[in-house]
């Protein structure tokens, strides 16, 4: 949140929870998407669950929106305080959604055969489990370090993200037409790929945020 003080320093204490609940939301649907990559790839930590952080994660987003309400009622905070405030609702929303796509992802990779999962697809997979992963954390730690440079320079990440997802529902496409019998699977594997693109705009769109809120300004 913002490094300046302010004269009344409850308010300061009010804007660093914010803060802190977002790292809660941060690692709540980090847990999820690891659970997804498990689910899927099975590979990770086994025997992994998304329900109790998946309601964890909607209760903190509760919560954050409970928060900013009330000091948007009780502080009318104005300039950078105000950014830094709507900056949280934003970024708690995309943290929210992100969660749930990874759930979704997770549900729908336990009923996936892994045998299915033959070379290309597999490293298709894994290479857009690990670029969503990495450009999720760089995001967070952008902004929880108020790094505008750093999030200015992940601007086009996505796009990264964007190319292994074209490359690997190729792959898919490929194999509907060498592997007829196994539709159902490859059909879950495409909506899986294609929860994990979206996943990567949720995160491009918290990099956006997270720049207007510290800077004010648009990432050009």
């Amino acid at each position: 949140m913002s490094d300046k003080a302010h004269i009344v320093r409850e308010y300061d204490k009010e804007l660093t929870h914010l803060g802190e609940l977002l790292d809660e939301m941060t690692v709540a649907a980090q847990e999820i998407l690891a659970c997804a990559e498990f689910k899927v790839l099975g590979t990770g930590a086994g025997n992994c669950g998304t329900t109790g952080a998946l309601s964890h994660l909607n209760g903190l987003y509760d919560t954050v929106n409970h928060r900013t309400m009330l000091i948007l009622t009780k502080r009318q905070p104005m300039s950078e305080d105000l950014r830094q405030v709507m900056g949280v609702v934003h970024i708690a929303s995309e943290l929210q959604r992100l969660g749930a796509l990874a759930n979704s992802i997770c549900e729908r990779g336990q009923s996936i055969d892994n045998q299915l999962l033959v070379a290309d697809v597999n490293k298709g997979l894994a290479t857009l489990f690990r670029l969503v992963r990495g450009f999720f954390s760089d995001a967070m730690s952008g902004y929880r370090s108020a790094d505008s440079q750093r999030l200015l320079a992940m601007v086009d990440a996505d796009n990264a993200v964007d190319e292994a997802y074209h490359r690997l529902v190729a792959d898919i496409v490929t194999m509907f037409s060498q592997h007829t019998s196994y539709a159902l699977d490859l059909t879950q594997l495409l909506f899986c790929a294609k929860g994990l693109e979206r996943i990567g705009d949720h995160v491009a769109h918290i990099v956006h945020a997270g720049y207007v809120a510290h800077t004010g300004e648009l990432p050009g």
